[in-house]
């Protein structure tokens, strides 16, 4: 398949092109809407990204394959409340993909500061899937709210270690070394090993100002 293959190749606007062209004569095919998804979501498009994948789901799309995405899309699109109220008691099959959700209603929850509620559901996101990156990190960002940067900083090491080459490692552990150690230097470093990772990076570039 031609977007699948644009896709995997990291070319999600060719992606998105192609599904384009597919769904003027397959509308209603819940694999090339959640595929569109997929490719929205990789391009940043995190609004659009969350109609196609919401119609992918209403279409009959494997909820485990689904919901992760929708929610993650919803939490980039800033629709916290949709997410919650739409998916906040949803329960997913598969280990892995229950764990991503909790990790994104969690990281909602946090930012609305509800952060009882959004510490459980990082505590049931680990529990899981002990290895969900993005659990880990929110656990980190508890930890270091709670002043122990040290240990934030050794909870951010172990997962970049569980996930070699990802963004989002780095820029964490530069703003704990910045705010926490006082580390300017060693932050810089941090952002720009995530620039490496991925030069368009926004965090990033929004921290190296």
């Amino acid at each position: 398949d031609e977007a699948q293959a644009e896709l995997d190749a990291g070319r999600p606007a060719e992606a998105i092109v192609a599904l384009k062209s597919a769904l003027q004569s397959h509308a209603e095919s819940a694999p090339i809407r959640l595929l569109m998804g997929r490719a929205l979501l990789k391009a940043g498009d995190h609004p659009a990204a969350a109609i196609e994948l919401q119609k992918a789901l209403d279409l009959g799309a494997n909820a485990d394959e689904v919901v992760p995405l929708l929610a993650e899309a919803l939490l980039g699109a800033g629709q916290l409340k949709t997410l919650l109220d739409n998916l906040g008691k949803t329960g997913l099959g598969r280990p892995a993909a229950q764990a991503a959700l909790k990790a994104s209603l969690a990281s909602a929850r946090l930012l609305l500061g509800q952060g009882q509620q959004g510490e459980e559901d990082v505590r049931q996101a680990l529990a899981a899937d002990p290895s969900n990156l993005a659990a880990n990190l929110l656990q980190a960002r508890i930890v270091a709210g709670r002043g122990d940067f040290d240990q934030a900083l050794a909870l951010v090491d172990k997962a970049g270690a569980a996930h070699p080459g990802q963004a989002e490692v780095s820029v964490l552990k530069g703003e704990l070394l910045w705010v926490g150690k006082r580390d300017a230097a060693g932050a810089s470093a941090a952002f720009q090993a995530a620039l490496k990772v991925d030069p368009r990076y926004l965090p990033a570039h929004k921290l190296m100002v």
